[in-house]
């Protein structure tokens, strides 16, 4: 009998637990983790004395360095915004250092110029690029001796071929560029890459232009207008880039279905969505900050997100072959996740790296490399071992692009 009291007032306590609602389970798991933090620290709280800078692997910021070249008249790709049958970049160049609405943006690959979209919108330190593959995009494109309309095909990420001009003349695996297109918007010159002429058993109503590169893959852009060079000056924001070392004080999170940690020593510029890194490893995003301490979402939470690109081993070095969409899903001795918007096939080896994500910086580092692969797009990742108490990582504080580009935004 005496035993009944010992086992009422535990269930009783578990039973007026599970009543709260979600929010106040969560605010009262945020209190003990609190609590557990300050008595640590009180015993001896770990510091971040000579814990080494956040850096890319050697072989990952050759191929990164090549694409993003600091040197005079490129801008940085910041955030792909893919929302519904719309694709755009928002890149880290505005008004301020010469980029306007009609701008033409390429991605330059030796001699030749390969198109990606145009400039839309812009404020003083961002411009917004609508992509070839975007809904309302539209191009004037010459294969050969005939010309006609590029237009998006979101759904099969492609470009149709409208209205040729001489259909007897269009030829399976021409290459596709720009005709000069003169307009009140924005003026086009002719001769930039587009990409590659299918035309399917014979039937040219069904031709389209398969793109040379996939815009979601390209991490930098070069600006044109009226057949010249955009002259950029030195980008506005840049020197606010940094990064902020913090030490791990909880190495786990009191709920079974996520993937979280606590960290102590919050910089009052910490935000939620800001990268966590620990040498050339992304350890996750920002989720909460608040009473000087830091919680942050793990790659193997479930409600972990990030654009990815996918990375090949090839000589000389590795190449970008393609993009996706990474999601955690949890796992004990690796990280799985799940990846959706594959641009490319994915093989077992294959490395993958932060992309272009809501402009919160961070682009290369790494995610993992591919070490199982199922049906579904579910996949297994090698990665280091996971975190726990006394651990440093470092927090990146970047400069993040508008939401979106409102009316006013888009006068040049």
């Amino acid at each position: 009998m005496r035993r009944w009291p010992r086992l009422i007032v535990p269930a009783v306590a578990v039973a007026y637990f599970l009543g709260f609602s979600p929010e106040s389970r969560r605010s009262f798991e945020l209190s003990v983790q609190r609590v557990a933090q300050r008595a640590r620290a009180w015993i001896g709280a770990p510091t971040v004395d000579g814990a080494p800078r956040p850096a890319l692997d050697r072989s990952v910021a050759a191929v990164i360095g090549r694409r993003i070249d600091p040197r005079f008249g490129r801008a940085r790709v910041a955030r792909i915004d893919a929302r519904g049958e719309r694709l755009r970049l928002v890149v880290e160049r505005g008004r301020q250092d010469g980029v306007a609405v009609g701008d033409v943006a390429v991605v330059e690959d030796g001699d030749e110029s390969q198109l990606i979209g145009d400039v839309v919108a812009c404020d003083a330190h961002f411009a917004a690029v609508r992509t070839l593959l975007d809904v309302d995009a539209w191009w004037l494109a010459r294969a050969g001796e005939s010309r006609f309309i590029a237009g998006a095909d979101v759904a099969r990420g492609v470009l149709r071929a409208r209205r040729p001009e001489r259909l007897t003349r269009l030829r399976d695996g021409a290459p596709v560029v720009t005709a000069e297109d003169l307009d009140a918007d924005r003026i086009v010159p002719a001769g930039l890459r587009i990409g590659t002429l299918v035309v399917g058993a014979g039937d040219v109503d069904r031709a389209h232009v398969v793109l040379d590169r996939d815009p979601r893959s390209v991490l930098a852009v070069s600006f044109l207008r009226a057949g010249q060079a955009v002259e950029l000056g030195p980008a506005r924001r840049a020197a606010r880039a940094r990064w902020v070392p913090i030490a791990v004080a909880v190495g786990r999170d009191a709920s079974r279905t996520r993937a979280s940690i606590v960290a102590g020593g919050a910089d009052p510029s910490f935000v939620a969505g800001l990268p966590v890194a620990r040498g050339a490893d992304l350890e996750g995003w920002v989720r909460v900050v608040g009473d000087g301490e830091v919680h942050i979402r793990q790659l193997a939470d479930p409600g972990f997100l990030a654009h990815v690109l996918v990375l090949r081993d090839r000589e000389p070095g590795p190449a970008v072959v393609g993009s996706a969409v990474f999601r955690g899903a949890g796992g004990r001795d690796a990280v799985e996740g799940v990846l959706s918007a594959v641009v490319g096939a994915l093989r077992v080896g294959d490395r993958l790296v932060l992309g272009p994500h809501e402009g919160a910086g961070g682009v290369g580092l790494s995610v993992g490399r591919v070490v199982h692969s199922a049906p579904g797009g579910r996949i297994t990742l090698d990665r280091q071992a996971r975190l726990s108490r006394g651990d440093v990582v470092w927090v990146g504080v970047f400069p993040r692009p508008p939401e979106s580009f409102g009316e006013g935004d888009a006068r040049p």
